[in-house]
């Protein structure tokens, strides 16, 4: 199961889907979403870490305040939440306190 955490201004994407053993959907869905949105920020405005070994990717940015820059974390996981929609076996999302 993937497992998203996020909290304002910081997100975190653990494991796999297990959805399919080939050919996974929820993963590629999943990945190309996240993967996509690590394009919107820059290096001034986040610190962006990714994990292949462990399966995490990890958002967190250096300044929180609500503007455009908080608006993609929500985007992300509003994106994130369509896909839970259908395979709530294959992703969980939950917003709590998280340190990337």
């Amino acid at each position: 199961m993937i497992t998203v955490h996020y909290s304002n201004g910081s997100i975190v994407v653990i494991g796999h889907a297990n959805f399919a053993n080939k050919n996974d959907i929820v993963c590629a869905a999943v990945s190309g979403i996240v993967y996509g949105a690590i394009s919107w920020f820059n290096k001034k405005e986040a610190r962006i870490i990714v994990n292949k070994k462990k399966s995490k990717i990890s958002i967190k940015l250096f300044k929180f305040s609500h503007d455009k820059i908080d608006q993609r974390i929500f985007l992300l996981v509003k994106q994130l939440k369509t896909i839970q929609q259908k395979y709530r076996k294959n992703i969980s999302i939950q917003k709590d306190k998280i340190n990337c």
